[in-house]
């Protein structure tokens, strides 16, 4: 890939979609401009060489380019869960996201 080093302009959302914060606005060295992923889809194509002011953000959150970490599910199938949620909490939850269904209940 390119070593030249680029400014990022602003943070805007990569597809139609509008997935917020998504990608990066850079420009170069070289007075062009171009739009980058940084999270849509899990793609991530630029590395930060040097931090700048902006957004505040939890460094040790982030993961570490090249390591791979999965995270175990401590759920098993079969096992016996319990929302703990209000239903008018959980119905505005499912909202985008397939829908409240009244099974949902029980």
């Amino acid at each position: 890939g390119n070593l030249s080093v680029g400014n990022v302009l602003l943070t805007l959302a990569w597809d139609a979609k509008k997935t917020a914060d998504s990608a990066a606005r850079v420009r170069w060295s070289e007075n062009n401009e171009n739009n980058y992923r940084v999270g849509y889809e899990g793609k991530v194509d630029l590395q930060c060489v040097a931090a700048g002011n902006g957004y505040l953000y939890y460094k040790d959150h982030l993961s570490i380019l090249g390591k791979e970490e999965v995270s175990p599910c401590e759920l098993q199938v079969g096992d016996l869960v319990r929302c703990c949620y209000d239903a008018d909490l959980v119905k505005l939850l499912q909202k985008n996201h397939g829908g409240w269904v009244d099974a949902m209940t029980e």
